[in-house]
């Protein structure tokens, strides 16, 4: 997606206010928002210059709409975006400690990843309209991945460049 579009969803993923006549209007902007973001990015591999665009799109519906709106869109729905909230937050996470160990001038998924942490932050914190444990699993994947990105091999991933390589033996081989 090109750069322009990413920000443009964005600033749509936070539209809110009087541009709604009521919170029925709010549900059904949003859960066609979400089915429209799910079906775009499921199945892509999503490129560097995507990542940070994405990560607002998520943050900004999850900060912007207020929880009883979140949580009125249908179910199926809304575990679908918790799922693909997950995926994204390892897979950002992952491909942030890789740019880490790579040091990568531009960190843009360290950025992405940020953000969706700072997204889960603010929808694990609101335990009031979610039912306990909603969060429970995802938040468990979400951590076991954050472990293993920081941890050294066998038992993790970090300083694993993407050949297998670890970053020492990439300075031996130099």
């Amino acid at each position: 997606m090109a750069p322009d579009s990413l920000q443009c969803l964005a600033q749509l993923a936070s539209l809110h206010g009087p541009v709604f006549p009521d919170e029925a209007a709010q549900v059904d902007y949003l859960a066609y928002f979400i089915e429209g973001l799910l079906s775009t990015i499921h199945g892509i591999e999503i490129e560097d210059s995507e990542a940070v665009g994405i990560s607002s799109i998520i943050s900004n519906l999850i900060t912007v709409f207020p929880r009883n709106v979140l949580t009125a869109i249908p179910s199926e729905l809304s575990s679908s975006f918790v799922n693909c909230l997950t995926h994204l937050t390892c897979s950002f996470g992952r491909s942030a400690a890789l740019e880490e160990v790579l040091d990568k001038d531009d960190m843009v998924y360290m950025e992405a990843y940020d953000k969706l942490l700072e997204s889960w932050l603010t929808l694990v914190q609101d335990d009031k309209h979610f039912h306990k444990g909603f969060f429970t699993q995802h938040a468990v994947q979400v951590f076991n991945s954050y472990i293993q990105c920081h941890l050294a091999a066998p038992g993790g991933t970090r300083n694993l460049t993407a050949n297998g390589v670890t970053s020492r033996e990439e300075e031996e081989i130099r």
